[in-house]
């Protein structure tokens, strides 16, 4: 299977994952592309050290990425894997082992959003229908450069 990915969406249609990796530097979304298309035709198994992602908790992965300046940045999410989706749901960075925010708080909050798509059966107002028109790692050009 091949990984798609998309970012979860609050009920306004509004993402902070994507307003994140708009933000974020050429070369920090150069790294972050070069992780998901490894991490893209990956099994969940493998979804750990060496490869740009660990699993964090229950069913809550991280995949880690950097920026030109060494700054350590997160992006917390799940993995849909009846639609072949990870869903990202939040971020953070890392430095000198200390997580902004801390990782318990991404893993909770990531939780809570999973539930939310589950509860719900991914609904479109929660995530949109299939990959979305707004962001997807593996097509959008314009987000990743």
């Amino acid at each position: 299977m091949k990984w798609k990915f998309d970012c979860f969406k609050d009920n306004r249609g509004e993402s902070e994952v994507v307003d994140f990796i708009k933000s974020l530097s050429v070369k920090a979304k150069q790294n972050l592309k070069r992780a998901l298309q490894i991490l893209s035709v990956l099994p969940i198994q493998d979804w750990h050290k060496p490869n740009p992602s660990s699993n964090i908790s229950n069913h809550i992965y991280v995949i880690r990425f950097k920026d030109e300046n060494r700054t350590q940045w997160r992006i917390y999410g799940f993995h849909d894997v009846q639609r072949g989706f990870f869903m990202m749901t939040n971020y953070g960075t890392e430095k000198d082992g200390k997580y902004k925010p801390a990782v318990s708080k991404c893993a909770e909050l990531s939780t809570e959003r999973m539930q939310l798509c589950s509860g719900n059966d991914r609904a479109s107002h929660v995530y949109g229908s299939g990959v979305s028109n707004e962001f997807s790692i593996t097509t959008d050009q314009k987000l990743l450069g």
